[in-house]
């Protein structure tokens, strides 16, 4: 229905199921904090579904372990989802709980946007943010957790119980962030994985780089609503990608502190993009830089104040939303139905894109004083195709005398989640965990990594019975110097802990010692896809059944790798190994310290891109 407020018209929509979605009372808040999130379920995002509802999930399920449902309210802005997302989200009673949408017609969005029905970003968030009814309004996007207690940290803030030197209802209030790897998003982690991850994940990245203090890359905005409404929300002419809290800072600042929440330990953590859906053109066609020295930019009207919009309530409420580890607990492994064939799969073992993937890394840990022979270089590949394909969480190496495997899991899987076994003793430079180490933080590993260090055969037993939670793997990597260390039942018992479509890599420099584990494996798990080098010394156990599999038989091809590259790569890190060694004993007697030490990143980088290209 239609009403006119003066020479305006505004639409009304009504529906028997949702609740009345006036605009609250500015001096009257109800609640203590209003988390506003908005988005719209289109491509934008191609997994937009699960990051909003793990989101919300997650947020809701914290909210009530710290008791606080008739304190905080999780509000959404949706921008004109073809089917509402109160109708199409699946999300759990907590939830439910404390949850509201507010529904943006299409025909509203096309009113208000001379006839186009594009996301309008800063609109969207003044939508939610003039219908709040916290006496605080966050503005948080719809793919970030926070943890439970830094939740209750920052509530705690809101509700005084913390001395500061500042007066937090004058205060702007920042929550930096930390980016999650996209690969640990790719298999759609559930609650209790993000929970572990979260934990346990690499903080190794400034929170707040130098662009931080110009209110950019932020993760989350909060402060007081009567300065939300002061200021009318963000700058609604910035529609756009990208620089509407630069403008909203800068704005609020002329007369206002602000602070960031890392002061008192409280961060967030968003979940990083792949280059891929609507959001890559988005990003292409940012909002210019725009600053203002007026406190107000918008209208009297701003966030649509001069329509009454609905509010919806979840109707998809599941009890068994999925939170349960998909690791299994002392039983044989489940099988992954895949929908590649084992041709697609070897065309991909042995594609040049592989080879373009292995060099670089090949190469740092070959500087590093690594050592690579060709049986554990032929397990490289079989490492970097799950780990580039398949996303691991979790990495066990079980390869002892080398630590090559977890160099090339960690860093083309820079989320995953590493136990490293093996024996290191005495004075160790070449090839030890902190050249390891080293080598990680280079590359940007954001996961976790865990040494096993002393006796092999205890190792696999001592491991599991200090493991957080249940006690399994998506990758394995077993060989080296293992046979006369630990038996075969060991060997074979390890795959009972793999999750379903994980890979168990063995890579031994006997071909009698390959081939008797090899067998033994089959003998005991006939349901798996294998894969086996021509050298019959390296190979891949697949906990999957691949399309051309229908029968669910043995499934067994051999596969032959290209190293002839390695050559020229051992040569080039043979070579940056002793200039680093020299430069390092010349950098203590020289005075022009610094710009040697540029000089030799500018040739370290230029050898690198040579050693990629031969």
């Amino acid at each position: 229905m239609n009403k006119k407020e003066g020479n305006k018209t505004v639409t009304a929509y009504k529906d028997e199921n949702i609740q009345n979605g006036d605009v609250s009372d500015l001096n009257r808040p109800t609640k203590l904090l209003s988390i506003c999130i908005f988005g719209r379920d289109d491509d934008y995002m191609l997994d937009f579904r699960y990051r909003i509802t793990t989101t919300m999930n997650h947020l809701a399920r914290s909210i009530k372990n710290l008791g606080q449902q008739d304190k905080v309210e999780i509000l959404v802005t949706d921008w004109g989802s073809h089917i509402p997302m109160a109708q199409a989200l699946e999300l759990s009673p907590e939830v439910a709980e404390v949850c509201r949408f507010i529904y943006v017609p299409p025909d509203v969005i096309r009113d208000t946007q001379e006839g186009k029905d594009y996301f309008h970003v800063s609109r969207a968030s003044n939508v939610a943010i003039r219908r709040a009814s916290g006496k605080y309004i966050m503005v948080y996007p719809a793919d970030t957790l926070i943890q439970e207690h830094l939740l209750e940290q920052m509530l705690r803030l809101l509700k005084g119980e913390i001395r500061l030197p500042i007066e937090v209802e004058r205060t702007f209030f920042m929550l930096p962030r930390m980016d999650v790897p996209w690969q640990f998003i790719e298999r759609q982690p559930t609650i209790e994985e993000w929970d572990r991850y979260l934990l346990l994940m690499g903080k190794n990245t400034p929170l707040e780089p130098v662009i931080y203090f110009g209110f950019g890359g932020a993760g989350a905005l909060m402060m007081h609503r009567d300065l939300w409404h002061k200021f009318r929300g963000v700058d609604e002419r910035m529609a756009g990608w990208g620089y509407s809290d630069t403008e909203i800072g800068f704005r609020i600042t002329r007369n206002h502190p602000f602070c960031s929440l890392s002061g008192i330990g409280v961060f967030i953590y968003h979940m990083a993009h792949k280059s891929e859906g609507r959001r890559r053109d988005a990003i292409l066609q940012t909002n210019p830089i725009r600053f203002n020295i007026n406190e107000k930019v918008n209208d009297e009207n701003w966030g649509l104040g001069n329509f009454e919009l609905t509010t919806q309530v979840p109707q998809k409420v599941c009890a068994a939303v999925r939170l349960e580890s998909k690791y299994p607990k002392n039983t044989p492994t489940c099988v992954e139905s895949m929908s590649q064939s084992f041709g697609e799969i070897v065309s991909e073992l042995t594609s040049k894109k592989l080879i373009r993937s292995l060099k670089p890394i090949v190469m740092s840990y070959l500087s590093r004083g690594g050592v690579l022979d060709r049986e554990e270089t032929n397990a490289l590949f079989f490492l970097s195709w799950y780990s580039l394909s398949r996303f691991p969480h979790r990495y066990l190496d079980f390869f002892i005398g080398g630590n090559s495997g977890t160099g090339v899991v960690a860093t083309m899987c820079p989320s995953v989640e590493v136990y490293k076994v093996d024996r290191w003793e005495g004075i160790q430079t070449d090839d030890s965990p902190l050249a390891l180490l080293n080598m990680l933080y280079t590359f940007q590993f954001r996961g976790y990594i865990r040494f096993v260090n002393g006796e092999i055969r205890t190792a696999i037993q001592r491991l599991k019975d200090s493991f957080f939670g249940s006690f399994g793997f998506d990758l394995m990597l077993v060989g080296g110097k293992i046979a006369d260390e630990v038996t075969d039942d060991q060997v074979c018992n390890l795959i009972s802990y793999l999750s379903p479509g994980g890979a168990l890599v063995l890579s031994y420099s006997s071909s009698n010692d390959f081939l008797h584990i090899w067998q033994k494996i089959k003998d005991n798990y006939g349901q798996y896809t294998y894969f086996r080098c021509e050298d019959q010394k390296t190979g891949m156990v697949l906990a999957a059944n691949l399309r051309d599999n229908e029968n669910q038989e043995i499934f067994m091809g051999d596969v032959r790798f290209d190293t002839r590259w390695l050559t020229s790569i051992r040569i080039i890190a043979r070579f940056l190994k002793v200039l680093r060694q020299s430069l390092r004993q010349f950098y203590r007697h020289s005075v022009f310290h610094s710009r040697l030490k540029r000089f030799a990143q500018y040739l370290k980088i230029l050898l690198r891109q040579i050693g990629m290209m031969s």
